[in-house]
């Protein structure tokens, strides 16, 4: 890691710091970084800096992050990077471009870089980790950009600006589950766990590395053929209330509640929760990080995190696939709770090396809280390297388990 504040400076201590504990070139490199170096050199000379350090050829992926755990702390300034130099391995970096215009397509494209590689590989093992442009909040013409607004007007306006934002300037909802559906159908047997690159969890941009490259809306991936093999294992700090609501109408793609039992929803979630419509201000959004909307799809729980009150609308960050939602509850201690569960049922699987994709809003819930996360993971990890990354959403598939998105998850893969 490093916690440099010049971008050239900070790219080569990373990379320098990372490759003078291997004893053979890296296999590929993962790196991740706060915004912070978009206005300290950009990330143009980050990437530089790591490119004056990393042998020539090594694949690399990664992005920005709103913050990170590994092995030497928790930080929400600096970047980090982890590199794999193993014998028996292959491995294959893609880019599925205009992810948001296109999200199928961007999908299809990395599908076909991952199973190039299956074709030419001996190994037997699969393994995809992505980083997806995350979800942001648009600047729209004569509103702004805003989380929350209480004319109803200016919400439904709203809405028909989000969506041709989507379409113009790829701006919005980063439709990271269509990617994972469609990568689902093109990889049926890989394992595969994604984060959606953000900024500090202002929500106005993204970035995504490949080699040398920056990007702000594509999907980048590395695939991994190897003899290890790989486990997700997903956890939930979050409890049902039994608060129950009934959704009646929906639009944008089935991202945004426009009525709760034939109501404005804004205001009918308003009243079950029992919060006063004083509530309804910028830091409203901020309180919905401990009551979750969620609901149980194929046997899974897909908790959504309110992105936006848009007037009578809410505004979530994927696809609601059923008419039923409950509000769910989350505590400090439930998220650490969940953390040291992942922690422990990952650790008996003996892993070589250990990556993370967890909700950006735990840092913000949890606050100094986080610091205990941290202990109780490197208590259990030890020597083992690992990277947690705090994502603007987390997605994941395997053979055992369904395509899906999630917020406010703790999700750790391995292999082992």
């Amino acid at each position: 890691m490093s916690r440099k504040w010049d971008a050239r400076e900070a790219g080569r201590e990373v990379a320098r710091n990372v490759i003078q504990k291997l004893k053979t070139p890296p296999n590929f490199f993962l790196l991740f970084s706060t915004i912070h170096y978009e206005k300290h050199g950009g990330f143009e000379e980050f990437l530089a800096g790591v490119w004056d350090v990393l042998p020539k050829g090594t694949p690399l992926i990664g992005g920005t992050v709103a913050g990170f755990m590994n092995n030497y702390g928790c930080y929400t300034r600096g970047c980090t990077a982890i590199a794999v130099s193993y014998p028996d391995m292959d491995v294959a970096i893609g880019i599925g471009k205009n992810t948001r215009k296109n999200p199928k397509k961007a999908a299809k494209t990395i599908s076909n870089s991952a199973l190039k590689l299956q074709d030419h590989s001996n190994h037997e093992n699969n393994f995809m980790f992505c980083v997806l442009p995350g979800g942001t909040v648009p600047q729209l013409f004569g509103i702004g950009r805003k989380k929350v607004m209480k004319s109803g007007i200016a919400g439904k306006l709203s809405l028909s600006l989000l969506d041709q934002s989507i379409k113009l300037v790829q701006t919005g909802p980063g439709r990271e589950e269509e990617v994972f559906d469609e990568l689902a159908k093109n990889l049926k047997d890989w394992s595969i766990i994604g984060g959606s690159s953000m900024d500090d969890l202002i929500q106005s941009r993204c970035y995504q590395f490949l080699d040398n490259s920056i990007h702000t809306s594509d999907i980048v991936s590395i695939a991994i053929m190897s003899d290890l093999k790989s486990e997700i294992i997903t956890k939930y700090g979050l409890k049902k209330t039994g608060i129950k609501m009934n959704i009646t109408k929906k639009g944008l793609r089935d991202c945004v509640i426009c009525e709760i039992d034939g109501k404005p929803a804004t205001k009918e979630f308003l009243d079950r929760i029992n919060w006063p419509e004083d509530y309804l201000d910028d830091r409203l959004y901020t309180k919905t990080f401990y009551y979750p909307l969620g609901y149980e799809y194929k046997g899974v729980l897909r908790p959504q995190i309110i992105g936006a009150f848009l007037g009578d609308y809410i505004a979530c960050g994927y696809s609601i696939k059923t008419d039923k939602i409950e509000i769910l509850s989350a505590s400090g201690e439930s998220l650490l709770n969940a953390m040291k569960e992942c922690s422990d049922e990952i650790i008996k699987l003996h892993p070589k090396v250990v990556l993370g994709v967890s909700c950006a809003t735990q840092l913000e819930t949890l606050g100094s809280g986080i610091f205990q996360a941290y202990n109780n993971i490197e208590n259990c990890f030890k020597d083992i390297p690992f990277v947690v990354g705090f994502y603007a959403g987390e997605e994941s598939y395997s053979p055992k388990s369904p395509p899906k998105q999630l917020y406010d998850s703790f999700n750790l893969s391995c292999l082992y």
